[in-house]
């Protein structure tokens, strides 16, 4: 038994359920799964579609292993609470899902079960810290080694670029040189030694110990064409350039790109708990921007039809091309690669969410006085404590001494006028006349001073 749809992207995506133990539960959960994909439900990428089918997975499992053999609807509320009580709250949110959608398809579960499925998780969403800024040092660390990849990698890429124009093909000049092969990539795309190169040349017989060839073959694949860790560098720098939200920088589209002019560019892009957003770039995002383009190009040409208008492609041997800048193990993989460290000597832990807060902190401590608020949801206060808070005990005093200043205006302003007796009338208006004569004297010796 299996679940098989097509993705939005064109791309086919099949989950196979052979061997679970429970099959009747199963099949009931698949069918869930199935209406919760495109265009009918939520599923529309290939990622999300293989978390739902894991929690499928192991919600059939422990269910068993817990003594349930029946189908979805002969589940009760103490056999779910159960199974939900140890877990996750991302798992019980996607078996609800399931759920759901198996009862929207069949309408099959037990009326307190779609009750209880209609009311609050039992496991209450986990509470999130601001993130924090980094340090100075880290900030121009991370920048740094995030721009020697990239200036790296072009440097690379235009010399493999300028090299291919001046070879042949490998089967004509009898070579296995990195020019030629380079011509070979741009003209067919992105090869492995065993699965591309081997076979179009014929005859080599590659040696045992470091062959040349394949390690040749390997380096001008990685210069022509983005690999994951390259990427991944573009993508944090351009967050360090323009503090576009995470969800913001993996989802960019070409068409998102509008050029006003060789230097300008209006960013849109999709912020996941808002909607889209637009953001005109600063000149040296605007040159990523640019530089990314031209890199990705030769890539692009070989990407499948629904990826073309992705912005992020890159070649990975083990999958061809792929087109999210999501971080994870590659994105420690390149921390590790380049030593970066934090300022505790341990390595610097590399958040996207992080980058995005200390552009704004770094931004507030300029002067910055641009939109009120960087998420349309968020209360100026939570801005405040989200993106500008402060990081140090000397701007920590100046902004209670700010807050002290405007609680006692604002008391100052609530207290009813004062009253004056007759008496008390009198004297201050004998005082008045010096006080003006007083403050006239002093415009006038201050107005003389500044001619001279």
């Amino acid at each position: 038994m299996s679940v098989h749809f097509v993705l939005p992207d064109g791309n086919e995506w099949r989950a196979d359920l052979e061997g679970l133990p429970n099959p009747r539960l199963a099949r009931d959960l698949a069918l869930g799964l199935a209406e919760n994909t495109h265009p009918t439900g939520a599923i529309g990428r290939k990622r999300v579609a293989e978390y739902r089918a894991v929690a499928l997975r192991q919600m059939v499992k422990k269910l068993f292993a817990a003594g349930f053999t029946g189908a979805a609807s002969d589940l009760t509320r103490p056999v779910l609470m159960r199974y939900w009580l140890p877990g996750t709250r991302a798992r019980e949110s996607e078996t609800r899902v399931l759920l759901t959608g198996f009862d929207q398809v069949t309408g099959r579960l037990r009326p307190d079960v779609r009750t209880y499925l209609e009311g609050a998780p039992i496991k209450a969403r986990q509470v999130t810290k601001a993130h924090k800024a980094y340090t100075d040092g880290e900030w121009e660390r991370l920048e740094a080694a995030c721009r020697k990849v990239v200036d790296d990698s072009w440097a690379r890429h235009k010399r493999l670029l300028v090299a291919a124009g001046q070879s042949m093909d490998p089967l004509v000049s009898g070579r296995h040189s990195e020019e030629d092969i380079a011509w070979l990539m741009l003209r067919d795309g992105p090869l492995s030694f065993e699965n591309g190169y081997q076979d179009y040349v014929g005859g080599y017989t590659p040696q045992r110990n470091a062959d040349p060839v394949r390690t040749t073959v390997g380096r001008v694949r990685e210069g022509l064409f983005p690999t994951r860790p390259v990427q991944i560098a573009y993508a944090l720098l351009l967050g360090v350039y323009s503090g576009v939200v995470p969800d913001g920088i993996d989802g960019l589209e070409l068409d998102g790109i509008d050029w006003a002019g060789d230097t300008t560019v209006l960013l849109t892009y999709l912020k996941g708990r808002t909607a889209r957003e637009r953001l005109n770039l600063a000149d040296r995002a605007v040159h990523l921007l640019q530089r990314w383009l031209e890199f990705s190009t030769p890539l692009r040409r070989f990407a499948p039809a629904g990826y073309r208008n992705r912005f992020w492609l890159a070649f990975v041997l083990s999958r061809g091309v792929v087109g999210t800048a999501r971080s994870g193990w590659s994105q420690q993989v390149l921390v590790r690669e380049l030593g970066l460290m934090d300022d505790t000597g341990k390595p610097l832990a590399v958040h996207r969410g992080r980058v995005r807060a200390t552009y704004e902190e770094r931004l507030a401590r300029r002067g910055w006085t641009g939109r009120a608020t960087v998420d349309p949801n968020h209360t100026a206060r939570a801005e405040g404590d989200h993106y500008v808070t402060p990081t140090t005990p000397a701007q920590l005093g100046a902004v209670e001494s700010i807050i002290e200043d405007g609680m006692a205006d604002i008391l100052r302003r609530a207290l009813p006028p004062s009253r004056l007796d007759e008496r008390e009338g009198r004297g201050v208006r004998r005082r008045l006349p010096q006080r003006s004569e007083a403050a006239r004297t002093g415009r006038r010796r201050g107005q003389g001073t500044g001619r001279r």
